[in-house]
Order: C-alpha cells, then sequence, then structure tokens
C-alpha cells in the first residue's frame, strides 16, 4: 500500500465542504458523494485556542505528546521527540518528503539512507540536508519566499534568487518543479494575481512546484510513504475569510467591491488542492490512499483590527542584531555571542550559547526595547530567545515610523487585509480510500485529540 498525507495546514472541514458541495467536478466531490472519504475530526486541547501556533500544533501531532511535553512553541524552538517522520525513514520504509514542520531539525546523519527518495525540510533550515542536491536550488527559492513573505511578500528580495533558479531550471527543469502541467498552473496564477490585484498570491506558486516534484518523485519512484506540507490555503484564509464569509462577521469588514474581487481566492487555492488528489490517483489508486489532515482549522476573527493600515518587519536583520549586540556589550561590559535562528515574521529567533546567557540577553533586549520603544514581547525556551514585535502605533503614521526606526533595519508597509482568519482547535483528518484498502477500523468515524493522530498514522503506515 502507498500512502501520500497531505498536511494541508489550518483547513477546517467547513471549508471543505462548502468547496465539495460547489464543485460537483472536483475531485474531493466525486469520492465524497461515492462514500470514499472517511472523517475524523482533530480536537487540539493542549493549549487555549488563542495560543494555537502551527509549529506548536504540528509539534503536538508528530510526536503524539502534548504541548507542556514536547514543549516546541516557535518555529525555530528545538523538539527533542521523535517525530512520525522520523519513526517512518527508520523503519525503512521507502519515503518522500516535501516541507513538512520540523523536519529540518532531524539530524543530517539520520537521513543518510537509501529509504529517503525525496528530502525536502522545511523552510527553517539548513539547505544542506536537501536530497537528491539537484533540488537545492529550488529550496533555496522556496526558502527565500517564505522568509520575505511573513506578512507581505517583498519582491525585490526575491529577484536574485529568482534568475538563479531560472538558470538552474533551464539544466533540470524537473528537478525545480518545472513540468508542462505546473508552468500550465504558473500562468493560471499569474493571471489569477492580475485578476484579483493580488501579489500575495505568488506564495501559491510554492504549492505548484512543490506539487509537481511530489508527483514526478511518487510516478518515479513509488516511495512507500509520501508527506507534503502545505501552507498555501492556509495563507489565504487568514487574509480573506471575510471576503469568503462576510456574512459571518456583526459589521461589515471591507467595501463591497473588495469582497467581491477576493471572494474567489480560497477556492482557487482549494482547487489546486483538488488538482494534486486527481494527478496522484490517475498515476495509482488501486494500492494508494490519501490522508488530509489539517493540525488545526480556523474561523472567523471577529475582532481583526481593519484599521490598521500598516505593518512592518525587520529588513535588515543585521543591522537591528548589530545594534541588540552593542547595546548588550555596553551594559554586561562582555560580548554574549547571539546567532540568529529562522522563524516567521513578526518573530525573530535568536541563539545564545548557554541558557544563562539566554536570561542576561533577554532581559536587557526587553531593556534596548523598551528604551526604543518597540512593542514587543521575548519567549525563551533553554538556550533560544523568540522576540515577537508589533510594528504598527496607532498614533504615527507610516511615514513617521520609518523615520523613527528606519535605523534599527524596520521596513513599514501599507496593508489592505487584516487577518480575519483566525485559529480555531478543530481540524480534520480525512483518508480518501477509493478501493477500500483499509478496514472498517481505520475509517470508523470520531472525534481524537491532536495527541492520538499519531498512532493511527503510525497503524496504517506501519502495520
Amino acid at each position: 500500500m502507498k500512502t501520500i498525507i497531505l498536511e494541508i495546514n489550518e483547513v477546517p472541514e467547513k471549508v471543505l465542504h462548502q468547496f465539495i458541495v460547489e464543485n460537483k467536478s472536483s475531485n474531493l466531490s466525486k469520492y465524497f458523494v461515492a462514500n470514499k472519504i472517511y472523517k475524523k475530526s482533530i480536537i487540539n486541547d493542549d493549549v487555549c485556542e488563542k495560543d494555537l501556533y502551527p509549529s506548536q500544533v504540528w509539534a503536538t501531532v508528530h510526536t503524539g505528546k502534548p504541548y507542556d511535553e514536547h514543549g516546541c512553541y516557535w518555529y525555530s524552538d528545538p523538539l527533542k521527540d521523535e517525530t512520525i517522520l522520523e519513526k517512518v525513514i527508520k523503519s525503512g520504509k521507502s519515503v518522500a518528503a516535501i516541507g513538512v514542520l520540523h523536519s529540518s531539525k532531524i539530524q543530517k546523519e539520520a537521513l543518510d539512507r537509501p529509504s529517503i527518495k525525496l528530502f525536502i525540510p522545511d523552510a527553517f533550515g539548513d539547505i544542506n540536508k536537501v536530497y537528491p542536491r539537484t533540488y537545492t536550488e529550488f529550496v533555496k527559492l522556496n526558502n527565500e519566499i517564505t522568509s520575505a513573505s511573513g506578512r507581505r511578500v517583498r519582491l525585490q528580495k526575491l529577484v536574485f534568487q529568482s534568475l538563479k533558479f531560472a538558470i538552474n531550471t533551464i539544466k533540470k527543469p524537473i528537478s525545480n518543479g518545472i513540468t508542462i502541467k505546473s508552468l500550465y498552473l504558473t500562468m493560471k496564477t499569474i493571471a489569477k494575481i492580475i485578476k484579483y490585484s493580488e501579489v500575495e498570491l505568488i506564495r501559491t506558486l510554492q504549492y505548484v512546484y512543490q506539487s509537481a516534484i511530489l508527483v514526478n518523485t511518487i510516478r518515479e519512484e513509488r516511495p512507500d510513504v509520501s508527506i507534503l506540507f502545505s501552507n498555501h490555503i492556509a495563507a489565504n484564509m487568514h487574509r480573506y475569510w471575510a471576503a469568503t464569509w462576510p456574512e459571518e462577521f456583526d459589521k461589515p469588514m471591507y467595501t463591497k467591491k473588495w469582497l467581491s474581487k477576493k471572494s474567489r481566492i480560497i477556492d482557487y487555492s482549494l482547487w489546486l488542492l483538488d488538482d494534486l488528489i486527481g494527478d496522484i490517483f490517475s498515476m495509482s489508486k488501486k494500492d494508494t490512499i490519501i490522508i488530509l489532515c489539517t493540525g488545526m482549522g480556523q474561523k472567523a476573527n471577529k475582532t481583526a483590527n481593519i484599521n490598521r493600515m500598516y505593518d512592518g518587519k525587520i529588513q535588515k536583520m543585521e543591522l537591528f542584531m548589530s545594534r541588540i549586540r552593542e547595546y548588550i556589550e555596553l551594559r554586561e561590559g562582555r560580548e554574549i555571542p547571539l546567532k540568529q535562528k529562522n522563524n516567521m515574521e513578526p518573530q525573530y529567533g535568536i541563539s545564545c550559547r548557554t541558557c544563562e546567557e539566554a536570561e542576561i540577553a533577554a532581559q536587557l533586549i526587553r531593556e534596548f526595547c523598551a528604551e526604543e520603544r518597540i512593542k514587543h514581547k521575548i519567549d525563551i525556551n533553554k538556550c533560544e530567545l523568540v522576540i515577537t514585535i508589533d510594528f504598527y502605533k496607532e498614533e504615527y503614521t507610516i511615514k513617521q515610523m520609518r523615520k523613527l526606526y528606519g535605523n534599527l533595519g524596520f521596513e513599514f508597509f501599507n496593508v489592505t487585509d487584516h487577518h480575519t482568519g483566525k485559529h480555531s482547535k478543530k481540524g480534520i483528518l480525512w483518508t480518501i480510500d477509493p478501493e477500500r484498502i483499509l478496514s472498517d477500523t481505520n475509517h470508523k468515524k470520531e472525534e481524537i485529540k491532536s495527541t492520538e493522530v499519531r498512532k493511527i498514522l503510525e497503524d496504517i503506515i506501519l502495520t
């Protein structure tokens, strides 16, 4: 049996169900009507709903342990517990993995196995773990898009890497996810960007190329287990929930023109997922199942601040880090080495040598931010710090903020969407099993906790 796990981050049942109802010609609708989709609901109760965060949720799903045991909240936090991906790799089953959260934390030695057919780690880790190495340029671009797109896509920063990617693509198109199908979807996505006046949809291209690489690997290598993580639907739900379900809000969030223009963006993201499902089953249906796992869900954020006219990010991280280092050395009388760690903006990770130095650095960074009047929060996890920065001040214009904080490496930009979709505790675990490969026991409808997902997946994959 071949198992394909599509980790489609944060998609709730409501969203998939509406897509199925409204799109009768879709693959999801076809399998749903034929009773070939077997559904379970996932409940996240190891943290409060308002504190749910993707890296924390997926750490729970992948380890089977609640947050207070695995201790991983931010992307840069350490995760010492064995994940299901690590266990599958150790089992000797052939594996293809793309973008699986926390996969970059797997030790490189553990990846030196002939059973690994494809390994593209998450966008927060070491590109030296990529296998085959022919995918390196693709991963560099993928990571660049992720790091440059926390709140708003920075096109200028992507130009250089995109040119290198284009040159490499001419030499090895398949190694960069370039197929006739992905080129068609690229053109289609660009058309959507123009139609919706929404450059943020460039994130969707990450998924297009990742999907092409996955399909090619399944076709050529036939791995026992394939796992793809994607945030392309979640990103659009965060931004365009109010456009898709305006009736869920107590008052109008945007103009009718804006709502009308953005109302089909989430639907397009779902069509891309549905297209991948069709491609997989067109290659092999008799011995294949697809598992859709979303970790958690989203719902309407009725308290979204639509008056927030701008946001920001640290554009010049080295400048910001140098200012912090200078402040710490001045106050402490000695240098405390700080290493930048990748995170999703507006979080910024810093690693210290020891827990003691982390505590000292955290306190001094708090004082630095207070003196500079930077709204912030610092979390400490052993030797790791994560700084969360709020770049918006209602009393200042964007021009004033640039003047105040440009010398710290901050960049500010106008925004037109305001995260009207927020995290919710209920996700889904759906199995698409057209040939009834699994037993009725596996397909029993039920509500499960996020800590139980791993055991269910193990029972399917490893038995």
